[in-house]
């Protein structure tokens, strides 16, 4: 009976041996492991296919480490178990250019670490300078037109799309197109209209943008001058219109309004043509005395800019009244 509990015994330990024998160790494979060209403020994706090889069946979490700063990845870790794809989003904000060392690590659930080392190199971002853009100098009161050149050219990195836009513009100042975009190198033209009464020195801005680069902004002047020789600068065809009181109603029609000196404008009206005397400072005038048949213009004063003039003045006579005239171009 001895004999057979021991080799009972001995039956028992050897399966206890075998029941209790240690599972072969995770081997798994990482592929698309290499290193890494990125541009300043570039955002890239990378991919790590994680390959089950053998052994016992565990998780695997990737982590990129030892980023400079500047750099983020997103997510920080990726996990799967079996063969799987981990996918890690890279920022590039504002590291310095240069070759910048960084470690894969992968760690199993037990807690075997593996790590690889890759170099990230960082190149010069997209830069890009403007061209073209120069002072502008009119004379008040004048409608003039001037077209404006811009050229966007390439400085550093990939070319993107340029977005050009004109901004705090000054009363009296239209600028088409609102806006403009191209891929550097490219050229446009903004034409630019100045019918301005007030003199001075102006900005006009000029603000770039692409998509990975913050708002530049440009600015040149825009000068408008004193005009001496205001009478030929508002001297043109306005459409005209009389209100005059306690005399009721009122009247439309054309004007031709035209030079008699150097500061001086004939200002047709409805029944008589008025003798303007111009100040070009401050855009202002007087009225001369007129008769015409038994009525008298006893005089009279206005105002005047670029696109428009106001006079007002006294009839007398068969009629008495104050009259305002006022002409639009």
């Amino acid at each position: 009976m001895f004999k057979y509990a021991i080799m009972a015994m001995a039956i028992l330990f050897v399966f206890i041996g075998c029941s209790k024998k240690t599972e072969s160790p995770l081997t798994y494979t990482i592929a698309n492991v290499g290193d890494l060209t990125l541009r300043q403020t570039q955002d890239t994706t990378v991919i790590y296919a994680v390959g089950y090889t053998s052994g016992k069946q565990e998780a695997v979490t990737l982590q990129l480490d030892s980023l400079p700063t500047g750099i983020t990845v997103a997510p920080a870790t990726a996990s799967g178990t079996g063969t799987f794809v981990a996918n890690f989003a890279i920022h590039v904000a504002t590291p310095a250019q240069g070759v910048y060392p960084v470690t894969l690590r992968s760690t199993t659930a037990s807690g075997v670490k593996k790590e690889q080392r890759i170099n990230i190199t960082i190149l010069p971002g997209f830069a890009y300078s403007v061209g073209g853009l120069s002072d502008v100098t009119v004379l008040q009161y004048k409608d003039t037109s001037i077209n404006m050149p811009v050229s966007i050219s390439v400085a550093s990195g990939t070319p993107e799309n340029v977005t050009i836009v004109p901004d705090s513009i000054p009363s009296g100042v239209t600028i088409t197109p609102v806006s403009t975009s191209g891929l550097p190198p490219f050229s446009t033209t903004f034409a630019i209209r100045v019918k301005a009464n007030t003199t001075g020195t102006f900005p006009l801005v000029f603000r770039t943008s692409s998509a990975s680069t913050v708002t530049k902004t440009s600015r040149v002047n825009l000068v408008i001058g004193s005009n001496t020789n205001c009478a030929a600068t508002i001297a043109g065809s306005y459409t005209a219109s009389d209100a005059c009181s306690p005399t009721p109603g009122s009247s439309s029609y054309t004007s031709n309004v035209t030079v008699t000196g150097a500061s001086q404008i004939k200002i047709p009206i409805y029944f008589i043509g008025l003798t303007a005397n111009l100040n070009c400072t401050n855009g202002t005038f007087t009225i001369e005395p007129k008769a015409y048949l038994d009525l008298t213009i006893t005089g009279g004063s206005g105002t005047f800019n670029a696109n428009q003039i106001v006079a007002t003045y006294t009839v007398s006579g068969t009629v008495n009244t104050v009259c305002t005239t006022t002409l639009n171009r």
